[in-house]
């Protein structure tokens, strides 16, 4: 039986690089895994001008060639990368696919510590209650206008030294280490605009892996998005990177394999 392409979608600051440990095991495992690099997430500009939508189109455009070929897909969404994800997604699950006489199409979907959209019309600094760039942001991340394009009225966020506590504090100091020295500015037009789609209104499995031990995204917040969402819910003791850590790794492995067959 053919195994389903599984789609990453990574987190804000992140690339597919963090996420090495997790899609490794996967591909010896068989299977085609995708990790579109999310434009509002980057080291140079014009990362500042990238949206959300901007971020949809990557992940749909990167994902359309395997359900033109009628391949079935697993998405795997991390943080941020869940209101994107959902957006891109919606419309295009198997069910929806099959509606319209195609075949091929997401058949589930896996939020890991994600931004799962309760509602439509909903954004980043909605759920986390930010009105606007001028309200207190979390003390790990660094908001700043971009130096190089002044005609960019929105700014980049950046990773200061809190940010190992609220995002790698369970990993081994080395890995958490290298993890944020490689993280990149995140346009902050990516976290104002709103989402089309609520994660309920995806119509595939979904599960949701709450992090109970998670700094970032409270674990009560995270059971809250996946029942709104009416996703299974698998929790895990650990914080808010596990695909950074082998054991944790290995148990989101075995949470797709599950959900592949």
């Amino acid at each position: 039986m053919e195994k389903p392409i599984v789609l990453v979608v990574h987190g804000a600051w992140h690339r597919a690089s963090h996420y090495t440990k997790l899609v490794e095991p996967l591909r010896e495992a068989g299977y085609t895994v995708v990790v579109p690099a999310l434009p509002s997430a980057g080291s140079e500009p014009p990362t500042a001008n990238h949206t959300l939508d901007d971020d949809i189109e990557t992940i749909q455009s990167a994902i359309q060639p395997f359900m033109d070929a009628g391949r079935e897909l697993v998405a795997v969404l991390h943080s941020y990368g869940g209101i994107p994800g959902t957006d891109s997604v919606v419309g295009h699950t198997i069910q929806d696919r099959r509606s319209k006489g195609l075949r091929g199409g997401v058949k589930a979907v896996i939020y890991i510590a994600a931004f799962a959209p309760p509602a439509p019309a909903t954004s980043l600094f909605d759920m986390v209650r930010i009105k606007d760039e001028s309200d207190p942001h979390p003390d790990w991340w660094t908001p700043k206008e971009s130096e190089l394009l002044k005609h960019v009225t929105d700014g980049l966020v950046s990773l200061n030294e809190g940010a190992r506590h609220a995002l790698y504090q369970d990993i081994d100091i080395e890995v958490a280490d290298e993890a944020l020295a490689s993280t990149v500015k995140q346009s902050t037009a990516s976290f104002k605009q709103k989402c089309s789609h609520a994660a309920g209104t995806i119509m595939a499995h979904k599960t949701y892996v709450a992090c109970q031990q998670d700094a970032a995204v409270p674990y009560e917040g995270q059971v809250f998005m996946a029942e709104a969402a009416g996703a299974n819910v698998v929790a895990l003791d650990c914080g808010h990177s596990p695909f950074l850590k082998d054991e944790e790794s290995a148990k989101l492995v075995a949470i797709i394999a599950g959900i592949s067959v």
